[in-house]
């Protein structure tokens, strides 16, 4: 009996044990989860090279990333070149590079760091804030405040140079000035469209620089920059308070193709709060930390832990089962809920993004434009794919053939000739699938998604990484019927074709162009060969039938001049990837030049036209040369080519 007991108790000690350590092993286990994405720390590191082997050398030339959590890094690296000519690799310390619209996220943080200290209220009119010659020359009508700044529905249009930054005034030029000399329409009510806005953001930059008494880069300098030791990193648009991040600064590329790459510009932004942040991968690791304090202690960026939290808290969404804006910060779910914002300049690409809750962040930095896909490609790496809606489909869900049509994004220039660019290429389509699912098609990209709630849907085909942290769901809003707007939550939305832009006047516009061009094209051909024909006997022609000839000819070539013109204009624009706003500008005066030159030439047709002896056929051909010119004018005037942005 003694020894069975005995027996009994060591084997229940043994029971007791190995349980002991299989909940040790589990929960080691647990903690060696590293990323939302299920990413363990020991594969961090390898998980991280093996993807951006895919991307270094072939469509980006180099880059920086930083992984952050619990208040530490955990990892930071550099891959491939700052500069490929002199070979010069990326380095986390000595690597700076372009933040692009990271850079708000200063913005949205300064302004919390105002609301903290009372001197500055989410829902008030801004222009509470501007001093009277200021808001005296800001056009917008409706009222805005500065929660519709941080969600992008202040109700702006995209303007021509938005999103293609140039240095349109001197490098020291006020950033009141460069507000006022640069003014998008608002063409939205406030607060009922999402169209991404660097000019938003701007003056929300103006707004903290008023209140404050401080430049905007100076004030992010003393207030965010100063107290979290980010050394290495400037907002000043030249960067002329930073010597040494000059002499550092990464060069930035444009892929031309797999594995080529040709040098691309710097960028110098005049609304600088907007995107003009230049930095090392370090310092940026330093914001990611103050971003993700424990929950025990406070932040150096607020004095109230609240403060923070509030900043945190979604503030913006189009419908409450999905993802949206926590002022001015997207959100994403993922394994967990995040929250991020992209970057992107002439030259280079950016990523950034945390999860409050785990204190978990990462950051990439790239010297290539454009790398959309690449740098949201690593966001999905570490966050893991959207969550999906739990649905119960208890509710009856409607026809999604309802909702089928074509719709315009909210992000494009109402009052400059890149609306027709906007038109010709960034349509979207959206075709109705059986009874639940739709197919949209943007952009060249098809994409699928299935009706989860009524009028809510959710992102089905597997699409490129960009979409899925963009627009993994889309949310229609019907009023009688009609969609009114279409919202992913993110940075634009899709709105129906507005008035004087259905799809029969868009067709009817080609095909004006079509036989303009054409008309145009031909007849300086026809005139030159009937010219050479009649060998020199103008001069058999009476001194009115001379004039009349002389009339409908220069009018021809003032058509050709237009058709040139703006076909040149237009093609530039599609397919320069660094078209300049100086060439832009000479092209649309050569416009209003030629205008004005037909406009004398019509004015004296008037007034001599007692004088002018023509045949009934040349009196034909005139009349039909006036027609096409007129009528080519009109189109050109109705789709903004004779304005100055």
């Amino acid at each position: 009996m003694i020894n069975i007991r005995k027996h009994k108790i060591i084997m229940l000690a043994v029971i007791i044990a190995f349980t002991m350590l299989s909940l040790t092993t589990t929960a080691f286990a647990q903690d060696n989860i590293l990323t939302p994405s299920g990413i363990k720390s020991d594969d961090l590191e390898s998980q991280i090279d093996a993807y951006l082997a895919k991307h270094i050398g072939q469509t980006l030339p180099g880059a920086a990333i930083c992984v952050v959590k619990d208040g530490k890094v955990v990892l930071e690296k550099g891959y491939g070149y700052a500069d490929i000519e002199s070979q010069t690799p990326v380095n986390v310390q000595n690597t700076a590079f372009e933040y692009g619209s990271i850079s708000k996220l200063f913005v949205w943080t300064s302004a919390m760091q105002l609301v903290e200290q009372g001197k500055l209220k989410l829902d008030e009119d801004i222009r509470t804030y501007l001093p009277s010659e200021i808001t005296s020359k800001l056009k917008f009508q409706h009222p805005i405040t500065m929660y519709d700044l941080m969600s992008h529905t202040a109700g702006f249009e995209q303007q021509a140079y938005d999103w293609k930054p140039f240095p349109l005034d001197p490098p020291n030029t006020p950033l009141e000035v460069s507000l006022v000399k640069h003014q998008p329409k608002q063409v939205y009510l406030p607060k009922t469209v999402i169209a991404y806005s660097n000019y938003g953001a701007a003056i929300a930059g103006l707004v903290v620089e008023q209140i404050s008494g401080k430049r905007f880069y100076d004030y992010e300098r003393e207030y965010i920059f100063n107290p979290l030791g980010m050394e290495m990193i400037t907002g000043n648009p030249t960067l002329s308070d930073s010597p040494n991040l000059v002499k550092i600064k990464s060069k930035g590329y444009v892929s031309t193709g797999k594995g080529q790459f040709k040098q691309g510009t710097w960028t110098f932004l005049s609304e600088y709060p907007a995107g003009s942040v230049n930095g090392t991968i370090q310092s940026l690791s330093k914001y990611l930390i103050a971003l993700t304090p424990e929950k025990s202690q406070g932040t150096t960026l607020f004095t109230q832990k609240s403060t923070l939290e509030q900043m945190l808290a979604q503030s913006y969404t189009p419908h409450s089962n999905m993802p949206s804006i926590a002022h001015g910060f997207w959100e994403y779910y993922g394994a967990e809920r995040s929250l991020w914002h992209s970057g992107n300049t002439a030259s280079f690409s950016s990523f950034f993004a945390f999860v409050p809750e785990e204190r978990f962040g990462f950051a990439i930095l790239t010297n290539a434009g454009g790398a959309f896909d690449e740098v949201h490609g690593f966001g999905e790496l570490l966050l893991g794919q959207f969550k999906k809606y739990d649905s119960e489909q208890k509710t009856t869900l409607p026809l999604s053939k309802n909702i089928a049509g074509k719709y315009m994004i909210s992000m494009y220039s109402h009052t400059s000739f890149f609306e027709l660019l906007s038109y010709l290429t960034e349509m979207v389509n959206i075709d109705a699938v059986g009874d639940k699912e739709i197919e949209v098609q943007m952009k060249g990209k098809t994409t699928r998604y299935v009706q989860v709630s009524p009028y809510l849907y959710e992102l089905s085909s597997q699409a490129n990484p960009e979409t899925n942290f963009n627009h993994s769901y889309l949310n229609f809003e019907l009023n009688d019927g009609k969609v009114q707007r279409i919202s992913g939550g993110h940075f634009m939305d899709m709105i129906p074709l507005p008035q004087g832009r259905t799809i029969p006047y868009l067709w009817f516009s080609i095909v004006v162009v079509i036989a303009a061009s054409l008309f145009f094209t031909i007849t300086p051909i026809v005139l030159l060969v009937q010219y050479i024909r009649r060998e020199n006997k103008t001069a058999d022609l009476s001194k009115s039938s001379l004039l009349a000839y002389k009339f409908t000819t220069a009018l021809v070539l003032l058509g050709t001049l237009l058709i040139l013109n703006n076909a040149t204009l237009l093609f530039s624009a599609a397919f320069v990837t660094l078209l300049s706003p100086l060439q832009v500008k000479i092209q649309i005066i050569i416009n209003c030049i030629v205008l004005f030159v037909a406009i004398v030439l019509l004015i004296y047709r008037v007034y001599r036209h007692r004088h002018f002896e023509i045949t009934k056929k040349q009196n034909r051909f005139a009349i039909l040369t006036l027609f096409m010119f007129v009528l080519t004018v009109y189109l050109l005037c109705d789709w903004n080519f004779f304005i100055l942005f």
